[in-house]
């Protein structure tokens, strides 16, 4: 059933209905899914036969109205582009909203669309809106003022699932806060109008400004037949507003009784008098499609039978507890989602504080408010967890399950609060096994302020970073760092920090400026998008030995001045704009054995994504989610967690790559990934963290096996590093031989000789020592 203009009452919009056949535009109708059948019925004034136009531009082409008939108006749009959400729609509607029209820049002449011939005269315009960003706004102008200039905010409408239109509120200067999808014009004149489309605006960017299509509703009023019908509204949906349905009507002629304001020609139950005032449908037997005819539900708000239900024939589910009104029977017997015999008047037929449907879908008798049985009360406790019925439905827990995050502690000594307590009162989340998302469960982060291990590292549940030193405690506690000192990331044996985009304007980070979420000074201040074989400096000033190389295809910046060094440090960035080839930056000659590589990611957009790799797979290639953190305040560092799939809700500023070893590092930047756009991948600045002195090469062990003729020589190594093997038969080693080449994969190495004549060689002495290729 999709009756004509059945939205519009939903709504509210029943004065401004069409006498004449409205006129529907649907842009963006080039692109897969948004077009829309001449069946079809959609808009907030439902109609069908709208006109699909494909291309960012076209015309001039001569438009249908909702008839299917030729009309005197044509329209003519120049625009930037066609795009669209790209799913399939759930119903027209969707469809409606899926494809669009857009400016992608400010440009001269603005992107515009142009409308001659309009019929009408006087007509409301309707222009929908709906884009894949909510933060993108269009300016809405006409060449000859025939309304005023007003800023929409473009809203993200979900298509996946039946479109609920809502309207925005006509200002000039705009609300991000708006979610509707449509705005209208009323009383309307002009037969020709020219519509600009600029995307600016103090509200959202300047990227785009997107519309995705429009209607022209013709506007009339009044009760010629005398019937107490509204004409427009009987014009709307059909009826004669010339007949008031009576033999002989006003005009001498016998009329159409459904034509009247007793008349009932949806066979409902309900008259059309009835019908213009409770705003159904009088060609809709079932205006909100709850499968109940429109005559018995009677909205009262008391059910008797099933021929009066008492409940909103405009509303599916009447009291608002998620069951439709067709299921609440009023029986006082569930038998089964069917049939839960609840009242559909009534959010909670037991009166116990519980709505119907939780209770039913937690397995609770929807009937007895605890006097029968106390499990099924506000108070009850059926799962023992310390937590009542009335705090599960509050918290969104299960009362049937003790733990419903199974982190291993109940429901009840999850606060909730962020306040950790004791054992008892841990004010973590019932619903989140990890809470402050360090990658560290609840249960073991017991707060006792002692680091034992990463499985018992003393930490809070509700701070992801315990000792407040920027780095999340999962990280620290994993890589062998202590999450509750502050000071174990510092830069104690030394750091090289690459600082990018410094050619730009308020970039470039001075020799004392102390920046960086491991705070150093002395920052490599590294401008343009090329650059080659630039030695770098350590954070005490003096030459590290290390040297960078790098081409990418952008270096930019969000402008500033940054309100700190750290904003400065995340002003400017190079950037890969393209996915083939990767942009490259490469740093040779480290001179550290054990290091960790910190990356730090800011961008005006944040919803672009860089994938980064290492040629020689040093790490895991991973997608990082850009951050638009705000440079114009003081910076707080987060981290990101980095995972191959990258996380598009992560905040964070810097990720970190523990523990590496190699003196080269060939770091690839690519603009890919689900997390966000391909545009651009970028990158604003690189520490790399000296983990202090490793603890000398040193033989731990030696050992003979005469049985087998071998010596197995055991040392701690560096993974990745290259060693030779000596042996001799003095401890100097002065007539020492090398008997092999060795290349170590881990911490540990060892390698065996083979062959040795124990009786005929007596004493044997070894060496182990690193070599560089």
């Amino acid at each position: 059933m999709t009756p004509l203009l059945k939205t519009s009452f939903i709504l509210g919009f029943a004065t401004t209905l069409s006498n004449a056949a409205p006129i529907g535009i649907n842009f963006g109708a080039g692109r897969t899914d948004a077009s829309l059948l001449a069946t079809d019925s959609a808009g907030v004034i439902a109609q069908t036969n709208w006109n699909n136009l494909t291309g960012a531009t076209g015309g001039p082409t001569i438009l249908n109205d909702s008839s299917g008939t030729a009309t005197a108006t044509s329209i003519t749009w120049a625009t930037a582009e066609e795009w669209s959400l790209g799913d399939v729609p759930a119903d027209p509607n969707g469809t409606l909203l899926n494809g669009w029209i857009g400016s992608q820049a400010v440009t001269d002449p603005l992107s515009s669309v142009t409308l001659t011939g309009i019929p009408f005269e006087t007509y409301d315009l309707y222009i929908y809106l709906a884009h894949d960003r909510a933060t993108e706004d269009v300016a809405l102008t006409e060449a000859n003022a025939a309304f005023s200039p007003f800023l929409a905010h473009e809203d993200d409408t979900d298509i996946l699932t039946p479109v609920v239109f809502s309207q925005q509120t006509l200002t000039a200067n705009g609300d991000d806060t708006q979610s509707g999808n449509f705005v209208k014009f009323t009383n309307l004149t002009q037969a020709d109008l020219t519509l600009f489309l600029d995307p600016a605006g103090s509200v959202g960017t300047a990227e785009r400004g997107a519309i995705n299509g429009i209607q022209i509703i013709e506007i009339i009023a009044g009760d010629g037949d005398g019937d107490g019908l509204d004409d427009t509204w009987e014009s709307s949906f059909g009826l004669d507003p010339s007949d008031n349905g009576l033999n002989p009507n006003n005009n001498g002629v016998a009329g159409n009784p459904d034509n009247g304001a007793d008349g009932d020609p949806d066979n409902d139950g309900s008259t059309n008098a009835e019908e213009q005032t409770r705003q159904t449908f009088p060609n809709d037997e079932d205006t909100d499609n709850d499968t109940l005819l429109d005559g018995v539900e009677s909205n009262d708000g008391i059910y008797l039978n099933d021929t009066m239900t008492g409940t909103n024939p405009l509303r599916v589910d009447s009291d608002g507890d998620t069951l439709n009104d067709n299921v609440e029977n009023n029986s006082g017997t569930f038998v089964d989602e069917t049939k839960t015999g609840t009242n559909p008047n009534k959010a909670d037929t037991d009166g116990d504080d519980l709505t119907d449907d939780w209770e039913i879908t937690n397995a609770l008798d929807p009937f007895d408010d605890g006097s029968t049985d106390p499990k099924n009360g506000s108070a009850g406790d059926p799962d023992t967890d310390d937590s009542d019925n009335a705090e599960e439905q509050t918290r969104g827990t299960d009362p049937q399950v003790g733990d419903t995050d199974g982190d291993n502690l109940l429901d009840g000594v999850e606060t909730g609060n962020g306040n950790y307590v004791d054992e008892n009162a841990t004010g973590t989340n019932p619903l989140n096994p990890d809470t402050d998302g360090d990658s560290l469960q609840d249960d073991i982060e017991n707060d006792n302020g002692t680091f034992v291990s990463a499985a018992n590292p003393g930490t809070n549940p509700n701070l992801a970073d315990t000792d407040g030193d920027g780095f999340s405690d999962g990280w620290e506690a994993n890589n062998g760092r202590n999450p509750l000192s502050p000071n174990d990331n510092a830069a104690t044996d030394g750091a090289i920090g690459l600082n990018f985009g410094a050619g730009r304007i308020n970039a470039e980070l001075l020799a004392t400026d102390s920046a960086g979420v491991v705070p150093q000074a002395n920052w490599n201040n590294l401008a343009t998008s090329v650059g080659d074989n630039t030695e770098l400096n350590d954070d005490q000033g003096s030459g590290s030995g290390a040297t960078v190389s790098w081409a990418t295809d952008e270096e930019w910046s969000i402008g500033g001045p940054g309100a700190d060094a750290n904003g400065t440090l995340l002003n400017g960035w190079i950037s890969s704009n393209v996915a083939d080839p990767a942009s490259t930056v490469d740093v040779s000659d480290i001179p550290y054995r054990n290091y960790d590589l910190i990356i730090y990611m800011n961008h005006d957009r944040d919803f672009e994504d860089v994938l980064i790799s290492e040629a020689n797979e040093a790490f895991p290639a991973f997608l990082a989610h850009e951050n638009d953190t705000d440079i114009l305040n003081p910076v707080t560092f987060a981290q990101q967690e980095v995972t191959a799939e990258g996380d598009a809700t992560q905040s964070g500023n810097f990720f970190v790559i523990p523990n590496l070893t190699g003196q080269t590092l060939n770091l690839l930047l690519g603009p890919a990934g689900e997390a966000g756009s391909a545009d651009r991948g970028a990158v604003t600045g690189i520490q790399i963290i000296n983990r202090g002195p490793s603890s000398g090469l040193q033989i731990t062990s030696i050992i003979p096996n005469p049985e087998a003729g071998t010596v197995t020589i055991t040392w701690n190594s560096v993974n990745g590093r290259s060693y030779a093997i000596d042996a001799g038969p003095s401890p100097d080693l002065a007539a020492a031989d090398e008997i092999d080449d060795f290349g170590a994969t881990g911490d540990v190495s060892t390698y065996t000789e083979s062959f040795i004549d124990f009786t005929a060689t007596t004493k044997r002495f070894y060496r182990v020592r690193e070599v560089t290729e």
